[in-house]
């Protein structure tokens, strides 16, 4: 299902009546994605589940008619929501190099005590290959693979197979309205604007692992254990590539300068962004010493 350009009085009646899903794979983005869908729709309608990697209990709880409303549904969950949802749903995902992602992840948890796979983490040891060999989380084995199939949430600590890639794939192909990159991430939010109608989409980058090596700085024998680990999944990116590519493609000649033209205008808008989120971190710091320190009642 390649995405194609809608005009504006068909947009909206599409967006009116849909419901966007985005399955968030970790380490793809997706934490500056999610600030920019922010802007997009109201908290009535916005649902985010799943900050952890879990199978959406909480969307799945609430009752048809509260469903029914939502038009944005987002979060760290499996495949397969979309069976609770009443109306048309359109899913969208990013991918990014399976390996890339995988050493992002590790160096990410390392670095955050409070996230729920450290203490696996310095259980198995400190060292990439440690942590992938002790396979303590499914994050670091064929991830995208699971979480895109529905296996996740079907089987969570099954291995994968070529029939769980086949479903994957046929999913991609058939059931995503959208595959974006991270890699290529201003065309694919160039693609996320035409197709869901998004205004505006200037972002900063967010939630950046700092300090993270290189894949040529990784030694070989890790290297070759995370290539071990995730066969399934480098396969199933090398076919994204080929639907983003396709989605490319069909925007038309005109695309690729309207990709220059944001990326121009994103530099541009750096200032205020920054301004707006030094404004945005400060507020929420009043906020918090506000709950932790209440003022005297009379």
């Amino acid at each position: 299902m390649v995405s194609r350009p809608l005009k504006r009085t068909r947009l909206e009646s599409v967006m009116a009546k849909e419901t966007a899903i985005f399955l968030h794979v970790p380490r793809t983005a997706g934490t500056t994605l999610h600030r920019i869908i922010d802007r997009q729709y109201s908290e009535h309608t916005d649902c985010w589940i799943g900050r952890d990697v879990r199978d959406g209990p909480e969307f799945i709880r609430f009752d048809a008619a509260r469903r029914g409303q939502i038009r944005m549904l987002r979060g760290h969950f499996a495949y397969g929501l979309h069976k609770w949802i009443p109306g048309p749903a359109a899913y969208f995902t990013i991918l990014r190099h399976p390996i890339e992602r995988v050493i992002s992840f590790y160096c990410f948890v390392r670095r955050n005590p409070a996230h729920y796979a450290h203490e696996a983490l310095l259980a198995a040891g400190t060292t990439l290959y440690q942590y992938v060999k002790s396979q303590s989380t499914p994050v670091t084995s064929n991830f995208a693979t699971r979480m895109i199939s529905g296996s996740w949430a079907d089987a969570p600590r099954e291995p994968c197979t070529q029939v769980t890639l086949l479903r994957a794939k046929r999913n991609l192909a058939e059931r995503f309205v959208l595959i974006g990159l991270t890699e290529r991430f201003d065309e694919t939010l160039l693609l996320l604007k035409r197709r869901f109608g998004w205004r505006n989409v200037f972002y900063r980058q967010l939630n950046a692992t700092r300090g993270r090596p290189s894949l040529g700085a990784v030694p070989a024998a890790t290297r070759a254990l995370l290539c071990a680990h995730n066969q399934l999944d480098l396969e199933l990116y090398g076919y994204a590539e080929d639907l983003f590519n396709a989605q490319i493609e069909a925007q038309g000649p005109g695309f690729r300068l309207a990709v220059r033209r944001f990326r121009f205008a994103n530099r541009l808008a750096q200032p205020a962004l920054c301004a707006f989120e030094s404004a945005r971190q400060v507020a929420v710091r009043a906020w918090i010493r506000q709950l932790a320190h209440p003022p005297p009642s009379d």
